[in-house]
């Protein structure tokens, strides 16, 4: 069979039953993803950044250390319409974002990414009060294109990467 829909953006849930002849039914739950195009424009050491053209403020700039760029998990995940929680027992950010979960410990190198572990070349750190995380862990984990402009310090990132 088929079946033609439209897709809202977000999470689309469709539920599929199948009967087989003797009345036996078997039902499954199925879930198809229509994330909302974002493009993000960040710049090493300005607390200024755009969010598809409309300029936001942020409380930490994005910063490189030992070579590798961090930046504000909470404004980069939640920018892709991401759930950011945090654990403060465990030190732990977790990042959830259609069937895609991370989670990263302040001032440790291992991270999960749906519960198998990754070894982070940076940790994760605090910084004036805010979590700084490797930008490119989190957004390629998470679907998307992170572009580097080294001569303007100028971080793109297209969500979700284009195919």
């Amino acid at each position: 069979f088929a079946k033609m829909v439209v897709l809202e953006k977000g999470v689309n849930k469709f539920t599929v039953e199948a009967k087989d002849k003797i009345g036996n039914t078997n039902t499954i739950e199925i879930h198809l993803v229509f994330p909302e195009k974002k493009l993000i424009i960040l710049v090493i050491g300005k607390k200024e950044a755009e969010v598809n053209g409309d300029v936001v403020k942020l409380d930490v700039p994005p910063m490189i250390q030992k070579g590798r760029t961090l930046v504000p998990i909470r404004f980069v995940s939640e920018s892709f319409g991401a759930d950011v929680g945090y654990v403060k027992e465990e030190q732990k950010v977790t990042v959830n974002l259609y069937g895609k979960y991370i989670e990263i410990f302040i001032n440790r190198t291992t991270a999960k990414v749906n519960n198998e572990p990754v070894i982070l070349d940076l940790p994760a750190m605090i910084i004036n009060g805010r979590t700084l995380v490797p930008l490119r862990f989190v957004s390629e984990n998470l679907g998307a294109k992170v572009d580097w402009d080294g001569k303007t310090q100028t971080i793109t990132i297209t969500f979700p990467a284009p195919q």
